[in-house]
């Protein structure tokens, strides 16, 4: 097997996604982890760009450890993080939270986008 082809079948993704206007919510949709993994990338999009403040986002383990916090900031429609790798067990659960959506205009249409590395 090839270098890249290896490091290709190493990596794995998943996005949740929030349609319409933001709402600071609690996130009910869990994801799993099949194996242990280390989370190395998130990046998160909306369609319109939050207004008077910023939209933040934040990962949580197993519903009760935050591991990421993303902020969008206001006027902006994107924002990431691939600053630490994070190691996460086999059956650990994550979920997405939305903590502030924008003042005067929430934010719409979320898209969070995860990149594991299988551990």
């Amino acid at each position: 097997m090839t270098k890249v082809r290896e490091l290709a079948e190493n990596k794995f993704f998943k996005t949740f996604n929030r349609s319409g206007d933001l709402a600071v919510t609690t996130g009910t949709q869990r994801y799993y982890l099949a194996y242990a993994s280390f989370l190395k990338n998130v990046e998160a999009y909306v369609k319109t760009a939050p207004v008077g403040a910023d939209a933040n986002i934040s990962i949580i383990k197993n519903g009760s450890t935050t591991i990421k916090t993303l902020s969008i900031s206001a006027g902006a429609t994107s924002s990431g993080d691939n600053t630490a790798s994070i190691a996460l067990a086999e059956g650990d659960y994550l979920t997405v939270n939305i903590t502030q959506v924008g003042s005067s205009t929430a934010g719409t249409d979320l898209y969070v986008n995860l990149t594991f590395n299988k551990g």
